[in-house]
């Protein structure tokens, strides 16, 4: 099962933001943060490792280090607040950063706590955040996401989350101020405290519209000895985000949040070693977009589909000989299932409910081409034509929350069929069968399509070569088609039952009585 490397857009936007502005005070690296784009390979040492001679300085002793030279690998080398100038940490040999922000609003969110290590000859750095990791050596970079190494190809580049290019650092800088406020030694290093506060609102770029308003305030401790630039070796304060940035294609929607940050530079000009990663998958490069003037649009409409079947209609094929079936009767996961959950924050339970599994989806799950893959499913490998059935108990309240069945080649290709509520234009409950199709989204069927307001629903999808039929009903009555679409996929596919819950929208909590899968007559 292949994993996009890209980070998550909407759940990473808002962090993002967030590690941007504390960034920018920091005079941090953002491109570095978020993978960076990637060019040419070059040829590259396997260990990017910082130099190391005898009577190297340790962190004790770093005040008698001598500063090194910028380099061309330094892409921010100075920020400027007011009149002062900070410099980069990636002037330094090396170092470690950690940097936790604190939902102030959320208790349920917890720390979100990004970790970074850092090498400067040759150009290296490793940062973490969750269970997302990057390493860059180079112009080379892995990224592991729920375990799994994924290698980026060199056509494929990142886009930083919400539109925000490394040139906003520039607007952002003018607009922030510092205020000396006295002299403290921070990690064994002589520092000048200041405090600080700004506001800056900049634009969103690169295929996205609106606008982000950033507010800080806090205070930061720049290194000031003898050996050493100012580097900011430790910073705190509040951060306030505003934003209604949104892909080109779809509605923006007003977001604010608020956070408390804290940032530690440590291990200054100290042995780190940065390996690769082994084992790593090699993503190739994606397939070509549809360009006709009747590609799918990549939002969720609400509008109802003229194309889309109404009448009653019983599928052309019945089911044939049963492949699996499970009706969730055991203490334990059937071994056939895999469970996945990119995020790490989800989680099913076949003891809430006896007869049942249960599956939650925090907000900030989906699986949408403009918001994130992260939502949990639970898919077994099927190949050739198949028929996937499920009863599933779900009272969706909030756009968009949705649960059912999920038929999964890659991130690029796939089919949905769930009980659910919202969608882009307005809130309703209903059934909604979408898919993406070579990285394009498309709703087939949504609310206005099928109107329901029942929790107990069963859902059916089919597949005959590389069409997908998509029935539902409530049990006992008869099947109602909701539509037929096709995307191509090939070899075995990843078939079972999926959660969702888009950002800004409360948890998915879902119960499933039973989830058959056999092969069509």
């Amino acid at each position: 099962m292949s994993i996009h490397p890209t980070l998550t857009v909407r759940r990473i936007l808002f962090l993002f933001v967030a590690l941007l502005a504390a960034s920018t005070i920091l005079a941090c690296d953002l491109a570095s943060l978020t993978g960076g784009a990637t060019t040419a390979l070059p040829t590259l040492p396997p260990i990017a490792q910082a130099p190391t001679t005898p009577g190297q300085p340790t962190q004790s002793s770093v005040a008698q280090a001598t500063p090194p030279a910028a380099t061309k690998q330094s892409i921010s080398t100075t920020q400027t607040f007011g009149n002062k100038k900070l410099v980069s940490p990636d002037q330094l040999n090396s170092y470690r950063m950690k940097m936790t922000l604190r939902a102030k609003e959320d208790a349920k969110t917890g720390d979100m706590v990004t970790t970074i290590e850092a090498v400067k000859n040759p150009p290296a750095k490793r940062m973490t955040m969750g269970n997302i990791e990057v390493i860059t050596i180079g112009n080379q970079t892995w990224t592991k996401i729920a375990g799994k190494w994924i290698q980026q190809a060199p056509s494929v580049q990142q886009t930083s989350a919400g539109g925000i290019s490394d040139d906003v650092l520039k607007q952002l800088e003018e607009n922030y101020t510092l205020q000396e406020v006295g002299k403290e030694t921070v990690n064994g290093i002589s520092c000048k405290r200041y405090t600080f506060k700004g506001e800056s609102t900049v634009s969103a770029q690169a295929g996205f519209q609106g606008e982000i308003t950033i507010r800080a305030q806090g205070e930061a401790w720049v290194a000031d000895q003898a050996g050493l630039p100012p580097v900011a070796i430790r910073q705190r304060g509040d951060l306030e985000m505003q934003s209604n940035v949104a892909p080109n294609a779809a509605r923006p929607t007003a977001v604010t949040i608020k956070f408390t940050f804290e940032a530690e530079l440590y291990d200054i000009n100290t042995p780190i070693t940065i390996t690769p990663p082994t084992g790593a998958q090699l993503v190739p490069t994606s397939p070509a977009k549809p360009t006709s003037a009747t590609k799918p649009t990549a939002v969720r409409s609400p509008t109802p589909n003229a194309s889309a079947p109404t009448s009653v209609l019983q599928p052309t094929l019945s089911a044939g000989t049963q492949l699996f079936a499970d009706e969730f009767n055991s203490a334990t996961l059937d071994a056939k299932w895999t469970w996945e959950d990119r995020w790490q924050d989800a989680k099913y339970d076949l003891k809430a409910r006896p007869g049942f599994i249960r599956i939650t989806a925090p907000s900030g799950n989906d699986l949408w081409t403009t918001s994130n893959f992260d939502a949990p499913y639970l898919v077994q490998p099927i190949d050739g034509n198949f028929m996937v059935e499920t009863l599933v108990e779900f009272a969706p309240t909030e756009g968009f929350q949705g649960a059912g069945i999920l038929v999964y080649q890659d991130d690029d290709n796939l089919v949905r069929l769930e009980r659910a509520f919202g969608g882009t234009g307005g809130d309703e409950g209903g059934i909604h069968f979408s898919v993406i199709r070579a990285g394009e989204a498309e709703t087939v069927a949504g609310y206005g399509d099928a109107p329901t307001t029942a929790k107990r629903i069963e859902l059916r999808v089919q597949r005959v070569g590389n069409q997908f039929s998509a029935w539902w009903r409530e049990p006992g009555k008869t099947w109602l088609s909701i539509g037929t679409t096709q995307v191509q996929m090939s070899g075995p596919v990843q078939v079972g039952i999926a959660v969702l819950a888009e950002w800004g929208a409360g948890d998915s909590v879902a119960d499933f009585d039973s989830v058959r899968i056999s092969r069509p007559k």
